[in-house]
């Protein structure tokens, strides 16, 4: 699924455009998540050179992918022609959850405090819930005071801990499991018998 151009300008009067990236983008994408990588990688449940070791043909692909969804979708913000932050859910497989989805969030350092992540996750929810995707799920660590900030200020509740899920260089961190639902309504007919496998590759909330 592709979701349209939009400008969005920030705190600080800089305009970014937030649209889902063409197989064209891919480069531009992927060095987006180098950068990310490295400064979050905290954050993040692969190493740098996980990332590094990623093609622009991949990443090509899986944007591809992404766009012949019927619910699945990838929002990126341009800086020019840099990306600076990107926004993504994918949807549950399993027939009775097609309502539900998981979702990805990332945002350079130069970008942070300025309103993007917050664009990124009103468009992201407006669309989700546009194409019946109304409760989304997403784990987030329990360090990450910012994100969660964020994430409790957009209606966002958290429903649960998993711990000791992620291995990093300092020991074992906790995630928390948040969950918001907007209002029911239905799948269009087309999107929900039609649904495409899932891509054979990492997904975003892992890549994020």
């Amino acid at each position: 699924m592709k979701i349209p151009a939009v400008v969005s300008r920030l705190r600080t009067g800089e305009s970014v455009e937030l649209r889902s990236p063409d197989a064209a983008d891919a480069s531009a994408v992927l060095d987006f998540i180098r950068a990310l990588s490295r400064e979050a990688s905290r954050n993040i449940n692969h190493p740098p050179e996980f990332f590094e070791a990623m093609t622009v043909e991949a990443e090509a692909s899986f944007l591809e992918s992404c766009a012949a969804h019927p619910t699945n979708f990838f929002i990126a913000a341009f800086l020019g022609a840099a990306v600076v932050g990107t926004a993504n859910i994918s949807t549950s497989g399993a027939s009775v959850s097609r309502h539900c989805a998981e979702l990805g969030l990332g945002v350079l350092a130069m970008c942070r405090e300025k309103g993007l992540g917050r664009r990124l996750m009103e468009t992201l929810i407006e669309n989700a819930q546009q194409n019946g995707v109304w409760n989304l799920q997403l784990r987030v660590r329990t360090f990450n005071e910012p994100a969660i900030a964020l994430y409790d200020s957009l209606g966002f509740r958290r429903v649960g801990v998993l711990q000791r899920v992620a291995h990093l260089d300092d020991g074992f961190a906790d995630e928390y499991v948040y969950q918001r639902e907007g209002a029911a309504s239905r799948l269009a007919p087309e999107a929900a018998h039609a649904l495409h496998p899932t891509p054979n590759r990492t997904s975003e909330r892992e890549r994020r």
